[in-house]
Parts: C-alpha cells; structure tokens; sequence
C-alpha cells in the first residue's frame, strides 16, 4: 500500500514546567517536531512551538475585567477543563487562549 498525502500539525503550547510531548521531556522554549510513520508507510509530522515560562507569583490586581465565558476550540461554552486548550473571553473584549497542563 502507499499514501496519498502526509499529514501534519502544528500546536503551541506556553507551560511553567517542563511537559512529555510524543515521549520527549521538554523543560526549553523552542520549536520541536516528530515524524511518525503508520503500517503502510504515511507520515504524520507533529509540530510544536513551546513557551516555558517561570511562574513568577505576582498577582495583577489592576486587572479589573470580569469573566464573561470559557469556550472551546469550537466556540461552545463549557466549564474548566485541565490539558485541554480554551478560550477565556472577558467583559472587556479581551480573549485569553489558556490550556493548562497537570
């Protein structure tokens, strides 16, 4: 059997610890990839851009705007989920893409 096409994908992910992507331990900002290959040969290529920040404990209390909702990558409305990437929209306007990892 041969493929007609290979497939990739691409996710970015800001973390404050080092995370397991693919069987690989990242703990350093940077671009990652891994090629993985099926039964007949097709190639599934899955791109990472990772930001490892350090958690730095401050509060930002000038931040006077209100949850409105939390969505999806779809855009329906559902509650906090770990791993998982979210839309936290504000009354302000402001949309914040959060996934937290644990």
């Amino acid at each position: 059997g041969s493929c007609g096409y290979n497939t990739a994908s691409y996710d970015t992910l800001s973390v404050t610890a080092s995370i397991v992507w693919n069987g690989m331990n990242l703990n350093t900002s940077g671009d990652y990839s891994d090629t993985l290959t099926n039964s007949v040969g097709c190639d599934s290529i899955a791109n990472l851009n990772l930001t490892v920040t350090n958690p730095t404990g401050v509060i930002d209390l000038t931040n006077k705007s209100t949850l409105v909702k939390i969505t999806d990558m779809l855009g329906q409305e559902t509650p906090y989920r770990k791993n998982t990437p979210l839309f936290y929209i504000y009354d302000d306007g402001t949309v914040e893409k959060r996934i937290v990892i644990e």
